[in-house]
Parts: structure tokens; C-alpha cells; sequence
């Protein structure tokens, strides 16, 4: 309780409620042990929960539009070619959790033990 006191006394106007989440993902970021963290730009969603949960990957199943369908790699569509476009590439695996469209190899493995791949 006397933490939240003195960050609304230093100006913080977050509710008790998002004071503690945010401890919490400051917390789980800076002390998580068995990762390696690069320094550089930050993802385009911070999601540190995605570093500490198990996840397991999923075929797309097909619809009746789409007999194949396909999503865009997460990991695969963060990275830039040599021309500076963004590389795309589609996979027909996908988290259901996350709700992500990841490439089996090596993909899934960067995705879910970097925070920034």
C-alpha cells in the first residue's frame, strides 16, 4: 500500500488495480531466469506472459471459402529483406492461445523463448 501512495504522490494517476499489473509485468520481465535478451527496438506488442506460459501449435482448419487457409509468421513478417520491405510469409500452423500464425521451425521456438526476436 505505501508503494502506491508515493507513485500518486510523484504524479502517477494509474488505478491500484493497473499500479499492481504493471509491477507485475516489470517484475516477471527484469527477473525471469533462462533468457537471453538482445537490446533493440521493442515488439510491436509487449506481451511478457508469452515468455512463461505453454503454448502448442495448431493446424488452420479449413472452411468452406478456403480449403487451405494460411496465416502471415509473426516472427518471419518482423523482419526486413535487404530492399528494407517487410518479408512475408505465410503458414498454415497457428497458436490458438495467442491467436498467431507461427512457422514450426524455428519460428515457434524464437517466438516463445525471446522477448525480442
Amino acid at each position: 500500500m505505501e508503494l502506491i501512495c508515493c507513485h500518486r504522490k510523484n504524479g502517477g494517476k494509474n488505478t491500484q488495480l493497473e499500479f499492481r499489473l504493471d509491477l507485475i509485468d516489470r517484475v516477471i520481465e527484469k527477473y525471469h531466469s533462462g533468457l537471453n535478451f538482445h537490446r533493440g527496438r521493442p515488439g510491436s506488442v509487449p506481451n511478457p506472459l508469452r515468455l512463461t506460459e505453454r503454448h502448442f501449435l495448431e493446424i488452420i482448419a479449413p472452411t468452406d471459402k478456403k480449403l487451405r487457409p494460411a496465416r502471415q509468421c509473426a516472427v518471419c513478417c518482423s523482419k526486413r529483406n535487404e530492399n528494407g520491405k517487410r518479408i512475408r510469409k505465410e503458414t498454415c500452423y497457428f497458436c490458438p492461445d495467442c491467436d498467431v500464425g507461427l512457422c514450426i521451425t524455428p519460428c515457434f521456438k524464437l517466438y516463445y523463448t525471446q522477448k525480442d526476436f
